[in-house]
């Protein structure tokens, strides 16, 4: 990518020999150039111009507008990252059937399924259902399980809370009119929210693990790679951070942690359907599983209940 250094507006042109009889910026006719005239870094005698800049560019091949990203800027972008898993140009490309809408578990046919719900094992989950994926370089992506999702079955908004530096990552997701606030128990140093839900807020119930993501940062001090999120040795930097990281569910451990959810959802349900109606009826419950979604068939006061109980960090805080 070629461009002048003094023009007032930056026009980018690229290396190619097809306009290379015309172009001044490399030979001595630089000088007819009227930027340049009048300058003290102009010399005469120079082969070419001072102001003439050249910097080699990546660009994206799946994007439909070609935007060039200078490779000093590479590291403001997903590209050059396992951030790129998560690009919703890369997985129309990779994974064609999300595109269609068709949930897949982040990881392909091979997900493990506890009583009909996708838990990928190369993430780690938070006892109020979010999950975290760490790469190797210490970047990370969290988002909502797909137990939450199947629970509330539909986001009417989701809501950022703008935060700066490290902090506790929340968002704010609208349910049938009922606002929950979702908080993981550790600080992360935030990037960047995933801005197309506030378009496309279904997304986080569609396709928690991909195209739902919430957030995407780095987990502070992390010189380990991931090694300790998917085998459970938690360094003593991280696990002293209130001893949040300590408390997320890996491996096995999150596939026994996930079963007795659905079992402790179903006993909710249980109990939700044995209280007395309006009229003073109760109605007999035929055990099973519950049947999601949950959220719409509820109260409004049963609804908070129900996210107290399974999606709020004050379970966390009385269980530690």
């Amino acid at each position: 990518m070629r461009f002048c250094g003094v023009s007032p507006f930056r026009k980018i042109l690229l290396s190619t020999t097809r306009f290379a009889d015309e172009e001044k910026c490399t030979s001595r006719q630089f000088i007819t150039c009227p930027l340049t005239a009048g300058r003290p870094e102009v010399e005469s005698g120079a082969g070419s111009c001072p102001f003439f800049r050249e910097s080699l560019v990546q660009f994206c091949a799946a994007a439909p507008a070609t935007r060039f990203i200078p490779y000093s800027e590479t590291l403001l972008s997903c590209c050059q990252s396992e951030g790129h898993r998560y690009c919703d140009l890369f997985l129309n490309q990779a994974e064609p059937e999300r595109a269609a809408g068709v949930q897949t578990g982040g990881t392909g046919e091979g997900t493990p399924r506890v009583d009909g719900i996708d838990l990928p094992l190369n993430l780690a989950f938070s006892p109020n259902h979010m999950w975290l994926d760490v790469s190797e370089d210490g970047s990370c992506h969290l988002g909502a399980d797909a137990f939450l999702a199947k629970v509330i079955g539909k986001v009417e908004k989701v809501s950022f809370v703008a935060r700066a530096n490290v902090c506790q990552p929340i968002v704010v997701l609208r349910v049938y009119g009922v606002d929950l606030t979702l908080a993981f128990p550790g600080r992360v140093s935030i990037g960047r929210s995933n801005v197309h839900l506030r378009r496309d807020p279904d997304r986080v119930v569609s396709d928690p693990y991909g195209r739902g993501w919430l957030f995407e940062g780095r987990v502070p001090a992390d010189p380990y790679g991931r090694g300790w999120l998917l085998e459970g040795r938690v360094p003593a930097d991280l696990a002293a951070d209130g001893g949040a990281f300590a408390h997320l569910y890996r491996g096995k451990e999150a596939l026994a942690w996930m079963k007795s959810e659905t079992e402790r959802m179903t006993r909710f349900v249980h109990e939700i359907l044995s209280q007395a109606g309006p009229e003073g009826r109760r109605l007999l419950n035929d055990g099973g599983a519950f049947n999601p979604p949950i959220v719409p068939h509820l109260a409004p006061e049963d609804r908070m209940l129900l996210f107290n109980t399974f999606f709020s960090l004050d379970r966390l805080r009385r269980s530690s």
